[in-house]
């Protein structure tokens, strides 16, 4: 049997994912009111349980062609589903009332499974907690990198998943890396020359301009009849996204060359023992955008620093304690034993053969 006591943090995400469903179908909602005439109150039910249908439909859409997580199949997200179902059955009621059909029913049933078994963005990126792993294996040379994104337990499985893009292996071939993770706005504002929510605003407002800038053009054609210019407006729609994505691999490309290479290229050539300043200044870099723009400072204070190498292991270059070291000597007696005695022995040794 599934323990309940290891399944329940991860259903409770799943009716946290319908509680969410029902409020974009009353967002939709609100906005087909507007658009509409007025309607009779029947009109206004039946409209919110089309609304509501389409909204499911759409998420079951999506998470349909999702892929299983780590060491869970469809299988495991039937099991899910049969371990749970009075409790699915009573938050689907809960949530939607009488405003889902029996095929919508089936739908929400359906993601419950697939919420506690796939990866997908829209919930990873809400209750997910990062992990990096970075370091030397006993036989490894060169250091590698592995990031992965854990989301909780659904019956008694640990539901995780690999980061795509951050993760490296450094070698001959690929001598170097600057991996940003968590808050990472400002590292990557530096290292490919443009705010990344800055670049969003950039491609949506030039995906508007090629939907817009042809549509002008073409009605100014009154030589044209009305069937020739519907016709070029769709030829042009047609072309619009492609030449987007011309326009995303120049800005990629170019942030590559111009920044991105520049900087990398040096880091590799650095002796290790500047490298820690150089992760220590990203950091700092983060912590004072978020302390001047009045955006919550969720990075910030004394930052740990440390440096992992083949010959020395791991070194602490920076280490943050609660306590003030020189307060709490009998810490480090406790902690370190033999090895802070002997130490003071030396530096005692030392003061006494001094000359004077």
């Amino acid at each position: 049997s599934i323990p309940m006591a290891f399944s329940m943090p991860a259903l409770t995400s799943t009716i946290g994912y319908y509680s969410r469903m029902f409020q974009e179908s009353q967002n939709e909602f609100m906005k087909e009111m507007k658009e509409e005439t007025p309607r009779t109150s029947e009109e206004v039910q039946q409209l919110f349980h089309s609304v509501a249908s389409k909204v499911v439909d759409r998420h079951y859409q999506q998470w349909r062609t999702g892929k299983y997580a780590e060491r869970m199949d469809s299988s495991f997200a039937d099991t899910l589903k049969r371990q749970y179902r009075s409790i699915i059955q009573e938050k689907k009621k809960s949530v939607f009332g009488p405003y889902i059909t029996s095929v919508t029913s089936r739908q929400l049933t359906r993601l419950a499974g697939w919420v506690l078994t796939k990866n997908d963005d829209r919930t990873t990126s809400l209750r997910g907690s990062g992990i990096v792993i970075a370091g030397f294996g006993e036989e490894q040379l060169f250091p590698s990198l592995r990031a992965v994104r854990i989301e909780g337990i659904a019956g008694g499985k640990l539901k995780f998943q690999w980061v795509d893009g951050a993760s490296t292996d450094i070698g001959i071939q690929e001598g170097e890396a600057i991996l940003p993770f968590a808050q990472e706005e400002m590292v990557r504002s530096f290292m490919e020359g443009i705010e990344p929510g800055f670049r969003i605003e950039v491609e949506r407002a030039v995906k508007q301009i090629l939907e817009d800038y042809p549509d002008i053009i073409i009605n100014s054609l009154s030589e044209a009849s009305h069937g020739e210019r519907e016709r070029l407006k769709d030829v042009v729609a047609e072309a619009a996204p492609g030449m987007l994505e011309i326009f995303r691999d120049f800005l990629t490309t170019t942030g590559y060359t111009l920044h991105v290479e520049p900087v990398v290229s040096t880091v590799a050539a650095m002796p290790k023992s500047e490298l820690p300043a150089v992760a220590e200044a990203l950091v700092n870099l983060q912590s004072f955008k978020r302390k001047v723009s009045g955006e919550q400072e969720t990075v910030g204070g004394p930052i740990d620093v440390m440096l992992i190498s083949k010959g020395d292991g791991l070194i602490w270059i920076q280490r943050k304690h609660y306590f003030d070291p020189e307060l709490n000597q009998q810490y480090f007696q406790a902690a370190y034993g033999a090895e802070c005695e002997s130490a003071v022995g030396t530096e005692h040794l030392q003061e006494r053969s001094a000359p004077k």
